[in-house]
């Protein structure tokens, strides 16, 4: 029984190895949609990684074709492994990365505070109109020296931020405002119907799961 369970554990490790090379790309296909990365290790704490780990992906222009990938919020870039490399996907406007855990990556220009920005964005709920997106972001906060020898120095941080959130109106991708008025004033005629719909629903303009509703209650309405 011992030999078996050592044979066992023995052959886990070739297995996956063997899953992980069916992900490998050719270098024909690597020249057209990416670019090998620095792997080089950084001193700070935390990551630029919502999720650290490579998961297995689809990209929407390269057809049956599958990747290992990973989204770096602090760059806003998709990583992707092939042959024991790190590669980041070549930025184009409407690049879509589709992981098997459902979460779908848009690259796609958007409009904060009126100004234009282009980036990775995750397709929350999408409708003919009024669909709902988010952004995640990492900030990094460079190391501190104590002031004085009663101090406390500080190492450098990446930090996960709070996701925001943005709406899609007449083919325009926005920022949620954070104020209800000001978000109600972006549906001109149907803002009086859904102030009354979110009243009565009791419903925030700055929770995804309610945003969700908002947007199905204006696509129905």
């Amino acid at each position: 029984m011992k030999y078996l369970i050592i044979y066992f554990s023995f052959l886990v490790p070739i297995f996956s190895s063997a899953q992980i090379s069916n992900f490998d790309i050719s270098n024909n296909m690597l020249n057209n949609f990416g670019s090998v990365i620095s792997t080089s290790k950084e001193i700070a704490e935390g990551s630029k990684y919502i999720y650290d780990k490579f998961e297995p992906a689809t990209v929407k222009n390269i057809t049956n074709q599958t990747i290992l990938a990973r989204y770096n919020a602090f760059d806003d870039e998709i990583e992707f492994q092939s042959s024991g490399k790190i590669y980041k996907l070549l930025k184009d406007n409407g690049l879509t990365v589709t992981f098997n855990n459902g979460k779908i990556y848009y690259y796609t220009n958007f409009q904060v505070q009126n100004e234009e920005s282009y980036g990775f964005l995750i397709k929350h709920k999408e409708f003919s109109s009024f669909s709902i997106y988010g952004k995640e972001s990492v900030k990094f906060t460079p190391a501190k020296e104590a002031s004085s020898s009663y101090g406390v120095s500080k190492p450098a941080s990446y930090d996960i931020q709070k996701e925001e959130f943005l709406i899609e109106i007449d083919s325009k991708i926005v920022a949620a405002p954070k104020k209800k008025k000001d978000f109600l004033a972006l549906f001109g005629e149907k803002s009086t119907a859904l102030e009354a719909f979110m009243k009565t629903n009791k419903l925030s303009n700055s929770s995804k799961e309610d945003l969700i509703k908002i947007a199905t209650f204006l696509n129905e309405n």
